[in-house]
């Protein structure tokens, strides 16, 4: 009798340990489903999380570190216009969708995939980027002047108008701020030949410019007329 029990006895932790070794295997491997809210609150798969999550976030961040293109190409299309060639996008586009993964609420990284969606000619992936950093960060100037520009290029005219004027409402000290303090964007800058770079100059013109858009809006001018003149820009 004493056996029996003592087998069903060694038996039962030894059903426990295989349940804790499932649910250990599981958590590691992201695959928890509907469980994750309360494992997380559970010793010890809540230490083993937290020590999952680590992991990953270390190798996300040295995957960005060491995976950096050189950010000549796309200094030299903001500062100077100078057109990029499609590997150089591609290239571009695979490290912030790298950043994004990593910081998925991001507005800037949206925004960088935005600006080259929209240099490789594919507006609706352009608009889709801007929008969500719209949504991220409405009170940026240069999200709602960008999205305006996609707007305004595809003939979209009561929507380039809505997002221009929205431009005219965002927070230019703000936008200035997020600028100078962007890792994201200093990357570009230290690229750049000009390295003194006014970014409150930058805001100001862009301001200027959004009311000649909204001009231009109102007297119905063609985009054959205005095309150059309709790029979007970072900081």
């Amino acid at each position: 009798m004493k056996n029996a029990r003592h087998n069903i006895f060694s038996l039962g932790i030894k059903l426990i340990a295989l349940i804790g070794i499932i649910l250990a295997v599981l958590i590691v491997r992201d695959n928890y489903g509907g469980w994750q809210s309360g494992m997380q609150k559970v010793f010890p798969f809540n230490i083993i999380i937290k020590q999952r999550d680590w992991v990953s976030q270390g190798a996300a961040d040295f995957h960005i570190n060491h995976t950096q293109p050189s950010f000549t190409d796309i200094a030299a299309l903001v500062e100077k216009n100078t057109p990029m060639s499609d590997n150089a996008i591609q290239g571009y586009m695979i490290y912030y969708y790298s950043v994004l993964e990593r910081f998925p609420d991001s507005d800037q990284a949206n925004s960088m995939l935005g600006y080259l969606y929209f240099w490789k000619g594919d507006f609706k992936e352009a608009e889709r980027y801007y929008k969500k950093a719209v949504q991220l960060a409405p009170a940026v100037f240069w999200h709602h002047y960008n999205l305006g520009i996609i707007y305004f290029s595809e003939g979209r005219a009561e929507e380039a108008t809505a997002s221009f004027n929205k431009a005219l409402r965002a927070n230019g000290q703000l936008t200035v701020e997020q600028a100078s303090k962007s890792v994201i964007y200093s990357q570009i800058a230290r690229a750049m030949d000009n390295k003194s770079y006014n970014l409150v100059q930058s805001v100001e013109s862009g301001y200027k410019s959004t009311g000649r858009f909204l001009s231009y809006l109102k007297k119905n001018t063609p985009v054959a007329e205005i095309k150059p003149l309709l790029k979007p820009q970072l900081f």
